[in-house]
């Protein structure tokens, strides 16, 4: 017997290495969600100015006129649509997260901010609101940490499958008998070993 069916509810995942503790509540991302984000990025690559605003933002590029240069690189433009991509569809997913944190004006440790509307800074470098401001740069910044880039965006990975396949009917096996058949971890290749809590869902 297979079973599918939809599943749209949240994953909290604990992010490990220099992020240990640290967690993040994603929401699944359906594929048209997902594609939207890619859309946004590809958007934001396109525009000039946009473009040369968040570079300069963070010092990937050392003044404006060095973005022409920069993108007539095809590894540096396909590096900067994949940071934008994993951006807008962290932007999108994210809906909460602890351990994270910003310094205020007079230095202190505070919680990151998240956009309380996401579509407030979705596609957007430069929102009018301060906070929303702020909130679209922590997630930039982020994201420019490859380290924390590959962890999230495998959990919205993961996340985007939301056809999830059960059952334990038989199926056939290398020899042509019958045998287990195959379940959604197997068929997307991950093994019933994987961290369920921190895992499930993938960017």
């Amino acid at each position: 017997m297979i079973l599918v069916e939809t599943t749209r509810g949240t994953v909290e995942v604990a992010l490990s290495g220099g992020y240990a503790g640290a967690a993040l509540t994603l929401r699944r991302l359906t594929t048209p969600q997902f594609r939207n984000c890619q859309s946004r990025a590809m958007a934001l690559l396109a525009d000039a100015e946009a473009l040369t605003t968040v570079l300069v933002r963070h010092e990937l590029i050392e003044r404006a006129e060095d973005y022409k240069r920069a993108l007539s690189d095809p590894s540096f433009a396909a590096g900067f649509g994949a940071w934008l991509g994993a951006v807008e569809c962290g932007i999108e997913a994210i809906t909460a997260w602890t351990g994270i944190l910003v310094r205020d004006d007079a230095g202190a440790a505070i919680p990151a901010p998240l956009a309380r509307n996401r579509s407030r800074i979705a596609g957007d470098v430069e929102p009018q609101d301060p906070a929303d401001l702020q909130a679209r740069v922590v997630m930039e910044t982020l994201f420019l940490d490859e380290h924390f880039q590959r962890q999230v965006s495998h959990h919205i990975d993961m996340a985007a499958r939301i056809l999830a396949i059960e059952g334990k009917g038989s199926g056939p096996s290398a020899t042509g008998t019958a045998g287990e058949a195959p379940t959604a971890e197997g068929l997307n290749g991950v093994s019933d070993a994987s961290p369920q809590g921190k895992a499930a869902p993938a960017a």
